[in-house]
């Protein structure tokens, strides 16, 4: 009865471990494959969030075009996807821009000294 109890418990907590180790293997292979198949021209975004256009390659290094005329080399292992079009704001640099854009909502000023609207709460510092 012991036994069967040690192998219930260590199935219960090892089977999930095992899992998800290799679904993470997995990922991080996808990435080691990408990472080797960058080429000069692809747009790529980095583990800091920058993105850029890769200009030229080196045996561990990819040289960034963060900004026109801007170029910084960066190690490989910092690349973790590749950008689509579709995910960069500026429709100067490729993406179409289908929203309408927000018009800004203005307030009309208050006299000095007036009070805004009640909101229905009030900071105990400013209550009268």
């Amino acid at each position: 009865m012991d036994f069967l109890l040690l192998i219930l418990l260590l199935g219960v907590f090892l089977l999930p471990t095992f899992f998800l180790s290799r679904q993470q293997k997995k990922r991080q292979q996808q990435v080691v494959e990408m990472q080797s198949a960058l080429q000069p021209g692809d747009r790529i975004v980095t583990a800091g969030g920058m993105h850029g256009e890769i200009v030229a390659l080196g045996e561990a290094t990819v040289d960034l075009e963060i900004a026109p005329g801007v170029v910084a080399t960066l190690e490989r292992s910092v690349i973790v996807r590749h950008q689509t079009p579709a995910q960069h704001p500026d429709p100067a640099l490729g993406a179409s821009v289908t929203d309408t854009p927000v018009e800004p909502r203005l307030e009309e000023p208050r006299p000095y000294g007036e009070q805004p609207e009640d909101d229905g709460f009030q900071h105990p510092e400013n209550r009268r």
